[in-house]
């Protein structure tokens, strides 16, 4: 029998996330097959699940999003659940009403209101679930913790160690070299447990960065410093009146290296102090919005892009129709500042 785990490769959370069930299936001598999912079509990985071998079947970090509501995935859910003991994991706080909730999951848990779980990461979920004590787990997804909050961490003072991992996973996804997200996944799921280190030491060791993390983090810092550099070149500035106040949005065009926090937080360091800062990834026809006032709730606008988020960070898509037209820069840019401002006048 199998279990199979379901999540993203995109960023740090998901990475230990997967590495942290791996780690769980090790320990307990199953078998775990990984799949990654791509939020433009989020039933492609459950269509590989084979049922008459799954036993457990785990998704986690997929943020809530209008992807959930979709009748076909629900039904792939459901028909999952009939067959297999399926968990979901999540660190985003879904609406009462999400239709997810009646599949017959055997565990869903994700953020409920008053229990702080949205001011953890997936992996402290998954490592509080499946490696309660084990300190290399916790140090783990203390990292994630601090990659996806940031500022807001509760422990900021591994933000050096982070920034550095963040370069690695993302060359790894970005097939930037020959290291990729199962390698990632199978190294940390491996790290010893017994290592009689403190955490600072453990994250300056050999164990925790081999030689190839640092090749790679050399490599996709090059590309990327290229990307950026073109990145500054073509952005809009501009403000969006509604009837309560102005807001002032930064939108930027960036190659798919920089996708994710790559672009966005590039946009912020070049055009600082302005409200709503939106990327648009060519690419994929992706969108990445961020916000670090605490103004804003940018989940809002990730699902008005068929989306979603947190409130600080959130993603969605544009209408494939719109980048194959000729000078589609300056119109997608209004498209995307039209839809914002839609957004942001019925929220406010």
């Amino acid at each position: 029998m199998l279990n199979y785990a379901i999540g993203h490769y995109s960023d740090v959370d998901g990475v230990l996330s997967h590495a942290l069930l791996e780690r769980a299936s090790i320990a307990r001598r199953q078998q775990t097959v990984h799949l990654t999912i791509d939020y433009k079509d989020m039933l492609a990985p459950l269509r590989e699940i084979d049922l008459k071998q799954a036993q457990v079947v785990r998704i986690f970090d997929l943020g809530y999003n209008q992807g959930w509501e979709n009748p076909e995935f629900v039904r792939e859910l459901k028909r999952i659940a009939r067959s297999a003991s399926l968990e979901i994991y999540d660190h985003h706080e879904w609406p009462d009403s999400s239709s997810v909730y009646e599949i017959g999951a055997r565990r869903i848990v994700v953020p409920i209101r008053g229990d702080k779980l949205e001011e953890r990461c997936t992996t402290e979920i998954i490592s509080f679930l499946f490696a309660p004590g084990d300190q290399t787990p916790i140090t783990l997804s203390q990292i994630a913790n601090n990659s996806d909050f940031m500022a807001n961490s509760l422990y900021p003072e591994l933000s050096k160690y982070t920034r550095q991992l963040e370069l690695v996973v993302a060359a790894a996804n970005k097939k930037v070299t020959t290291l990729n997200s199962a390698d990632l996944v199978h190294h940390f799921a491996t790290l010893p447990s017994d290592l009689r280190f403190a955490r600072t030491e453990l994250l300056k060791s050999e164990f925790f960065w081999p030689e190839s993390f640092h090749e790679t983090r050399k490599i996709y810092n090059k590309a990327i410093q290229s990307a950026k550099q073109g990145l500054g070149e073509d952005v809009r500035v501009s403000e969006i009146q509604t009837a309560k106040r102005v807001y002032s949005i930064v939108i930027g065009f960036a190659p798919q290296i920089l996708h994710m926090k790559g672009g966005v937080m590039h946009l912020q360091e070049i055009y600082p102090d302005h409200q709503i800062y939106a990327c648009i990834y060519d690419e994929d026809n992706s969108i990445i919005f961020s916000s670090d006032t605490g103004e804003i709730n940018v989940a809002q606008l990730g699902k008005a892009f068929d989306g979603g988020g947190r409130a600080s960070w959130s993603g969605g898509f544009l209408p494939k129709g719109l980048t194959a037209k000729i000078g589609y820069r300056e119109t997608t840019s209004y498209y995307v500042l039209e839809l914002i401002k839609e957004t942001l006048t019925n929220i406010s």
